[in-house]
């Protein structure tokens, strides 16, 4: 038993044997059911005053050497569970529900600095599993009618926790229209712009609090592309109220193992910064909508500190057989907030039923007006034109509507918002707009303008 848990005493009845109760996201005495109250381990700082870089000795490493954890290879899907070792005969992979074999143990994983307690009952996420499969059922296959509790599992994801210090200076030019104008005669008259062309410069001190960034690298590509969306999709998470490991709150769970340091983080904590700095700085360009262009971007780094984090998730996966390979598609829950999100498969013959369904009632609208509706020939024919332009553009939106809801399905295009999700305050800004000149642009010419936005990367460069 770890140092951490044999400090851990009942107060009530001196008992060391506690369990997680999810209602309460507490640990609990199994003897006398008194609460163990395990204060925040996380709490804010000032981040302004942070200097330097600080990497926990957890967050430094991948292997640990602890035996209360064991970490296990799922041989079906390939993914690293950790889970406690007198747990191990009937352990489960999390993602796959394959039944996990001792045979298939992997070095053991570091335990992580915090850990965010469960606070949604199995019960209530299993609910939301199958509130959101009913709502989406038109086009999703029949996976709603097998879920069980069995089927969903409660699993803590490995996160990098990162509190960070900067100072980002932005530099560029901007265009806005001043006025348009008619010039010339006749034959030879056109229209103009005139535009204004601005220095932008926008330089600032930020401090990031708590951005989690993801710790543990998939196996294969299938199980990257469709693991990675899905949990993007359930962030964020209220790490303030984290707490001190204590192997304890993995009792009845599985906990993905982290197999990426700090350091193999740095890049992508460093695009999510940018992502952020860039996102505060892009509500105030929507004037320059005739050219943006940034020409130097820095970043300098004052302080930056890692911490290890697991987090809770309950994962619902269902396997389908898809032609000659099964797939497995997931509906996430968060632990804490309840978000539920998916990758699940869709029915392509529903689908296109209602596409071709719909297409051939259009059609038959058509048919029913030549032959029956007794109109003048070119009456007629108008009324002809306006329902094929209709059968057309039914055709357009509905390939439109399948990609929209493909990508709602698989997400796609999901990005987490770091700027607006994450916990960031700006500071010292400094904002300057300078009128440059006008320039005149002739509206035949607007496409080779440079209109829209160019964004250079960030330099990063650490204070001195």
């Amino acid at each position: 038993m770890s140092e951490a848990a044999s400090v851990k005493r009942c107060a009530n009845c001196g008992g060391s044997d506690f369990f997680l109760e999810e209602a309460s996201g507490k640990l609990r005495c199994k003897n006398c059911k008194s609460y163990y109250e395990d204060f925040s381990a996380n709490a804010a700082d000032n981040l302004n005053e942070l200097r330097g870089e600080h990497i926990t000795e957890r967050a430094s490493q991948i292997n640990g050497s602890k035996d209360e954890l064991i970490s296990l290879a799922c041989s079906s899907c390939g993914a690293e569970v950790t889970i406690i070792a007198s747990e191990a005969n009937n352990a489960k992979c999390h993602w796959c529900r394959h039944v996990l074999s001792i045979e298939d143990k992997l070095p053991n994983s570091v335990a992580p600095d915090l850990v965010l307690p469960f606070s949604i009952k199995k019960e209530v996420a299993l609910q939301k599993v199958k509130t959101f499969l009913a709502e989406n059922k038109v086009l999703a296959k029949n996976v709603w009618r097998r879920t069980k509790v069995s089927d969903i599992h409660g699993v803590y994801l490995p996160f990098m926790l990162v509190d960070a210090n900067v100072h980002v200076s932005m530099d560029g030019g901007g265009k806005i229209l001043e006025k348009t104008r008619t010039i010339g005669t006749g034959d030879n008259q056109r229209t103009v712009l005139d535009v204004g062309t601005y220095i932008v410069k926008r330089d600032f001190d930020m401090v990031v609090d708590d951005l989690a960034v993801e710790a543990a690298v998939k196996t294969s590509d299938e199980m990257r592309a469709s693991t990675s969306n899905v949990l993007n999709a359930v962030l964020p998470f209220d790490t303030e109220n984290a707490v001190k490991w204590d192997a304890r709150y993995l009792r009845g769970y599985t906990m993905e193992t982290r197999n990426v340091s700090a350091k193999e983080s740095e890049d992508r904590v460093r695009r999510q910064i940018e992502d952020i700095a860039w996102g505060k700085v892009k509500p105030d360009m929507a004037r320059y909508k005739y050219g943006l262009d940034w020409h130097k971007n820095t970043m300098t780094q004052r302080g930056i500190r890692w911490k290890t984090i697991h987090l809770p998730v309950w994962i619902y996966s269902v396997r389908v057989r898809e032609g000659l390979k099964n797939k497995i598609y997931y509906v996430a829950v968060n632990g804490r907030t309840g978000e539920t999100e998916w990758v699940i498969p869709q029915s392509r013959l529903k689908e296109w039923s209602i596409i071709i369904g719909v297409w051939l009632l259009l059609h038959g609208v058509l048919w029913l007006t030549y032959e029956f509706v007794p109109l003048p020939s070119d009456k007629l024919g108008i009324l002809m034109t306006i329902i094929l332009i209709v059968i057309l553009a039914w055709v357009v939106l509905a390939f439109k509507w399948m990609r929209d809801w493909r990508s709602k399905f698989f997400h796609t295009f999901v990005k987490h918002d770091h700027a607006h999700e994450s916990n960031v305050e700006l500071r010292n800004i400094v904002a300057e707009d300078d009128f440059k000149g006008i320039i005149t642009l002739e509206t035949s010419t607007l496409g080779n303008s440079g209109a829209g936005e160019e964004f250079v990367s960030f330099k990063w460069s650490e204070e001195k």
